[in-house]
């Protein structure tokens, strides 16, 4: 990858060329951090790249994000049309300014089409990002009925889904995996010192490549332990506690009463904020949505009214993830095949 920055009409161009994948990703995450001007105006130029993967789209959401809380205007230029497919895809043309080339974004931002409103004034710290561990456990924590302590009762199939969802989402976000509209590949092979994901990695690498699909499926035979798992750590945290008991004395009968409800409020409240906001999504934040659709939760989340007025949102962010719309696509086949065997109602 090759980037070059320059000012033009008071603009920031920062100018790629190259592919932008998981191993390029943090040069050009460190290069539009460092040509941020603050109140300014930032146009990333891509008419060099050709290629982007899901790695590479999470750079340009922290751009975005950054830019934002700094107050600076920020625009996309020059999209190949492979990229601009991605782009599309993945709902990110309708989160930033696309212009034909650097010198129509350089030519609007100067002008002030698309400047940005001035940052406002820091005033309390903002909430923390993932205070738990995994994603996995905060979603389970989330799946868990905060009265009985019964999780949300949803096919054990997609329960496996949704856990091989949360690994795969959260090793992309570690670096260790990426993907595009077609493939996901190992691309750093080293354990990440987090059990709930190195073993799923050490097998990935095995496999090298193959589309997410597949490793979605890969992955969900190991979900009933890797739920256990994820539960057994919200167990030791004291977060949850672990209740046995019988149905008609007959069926087992497990239940995870909450202990300590901080984190469960701080997800929630994170959640809300994000859905009935404007603000550019953390990229952690996206794949947790996506989690949280797979699961049905969005109702616990929102009332009525809230979720009517925030599903256009919840599509927009829904999308950004391209690991998370392979896993809402194989969950939404296994609910249909499970309609199928059920039969009309």
């Amino acid at each position: 990858m090759d980037i070059t920055r320059n000012e033009r009409s008071g603009v920031t161009v920062v100018a790629v060329s190259g592919r932008i994948d998981g191993l390029t990703g943090p040069e050009l995450e460190a290069a539009l951090t460092d040509a941020m001007p603050a109140g300014g105006a930032l146009v990333l130029d891509l008419a060099g790249s050709d290629y982007v993967s899901s790695a590479g789209l999470r750079v340009v959401l922290k751009g975005g994000r950054g830019a934002k809380q700094a107050g600076t205007s920020f625009a996309l230029a020059g999209l190949h049309p492979q990229v601009r497919e991605v782009f599309d895809v993945s709902g990110f043309s309708t989160l930033f300014p696309i212009h034909a080339d650097a010198d129509a974004a350089v030519a609007a931002l100067a002008t002030g089409d698309d400047r940005a409103a001035p940052a406002a004034p820091a005033t309390a710290p903002a909430a923390p990002i993932g205070s738990l561990p995994t994603l996995l456990e905060e979603v389970m924590l989330l799946c868990i009925d905060e009265d009985g302590g019964a999780l949300r009762p949803l096919a054990r199939s997609v329960y496996d889904q949704l856990a091989a969802g949360a690994v795969l989402m959260e090793l992309a976000l570690a670096g260790r995996v990426d993907s595009d509209l077609k493939r996901i590949s190992v691309v750093n092979p080293q354990p990440t010192g987090e059990p709930l994901l190195d073993g799923v990695l050490a097998r990935l690498a095995e496999l090298g490549t193959g589309t997410p699909l597949d490793w979605t499926f890969e992955v969900a035979g190991q979900g009933p332990e890797l739920r256990a798992a994820a539960l057994d750590r919200l167990i030791q945290r004291g977060i949850i506690r672990r209740e046995e008991g019988r149905i008609l004395w007959i069926f087992r009968d497990r239940r995870y009463p909450i202990v300590d409800g901080r984190e469960r409020r701080e997800v929630r409240a994170r959640l809300r904020d994000l859905l009935l906001g404007d603000d550019i999504p953390d990229p952690r934040d996206v794949v947790l949505v996506g989690l949280v659709n797979i699961a049905g939760l969005f109702g616990t989340l929102l009332t009525p009214a809230e979720l009517r007025a925030a599903e256009p949102r919840i599509v927009q962010i829904r999308k950004m993830d391209l690991i998370g719309q392979e896993v809402d696509r194989s969950v939404a086949g296994i609910e249909a095949a499970i309609a199928g065997v059920m039969g009309p109602m």
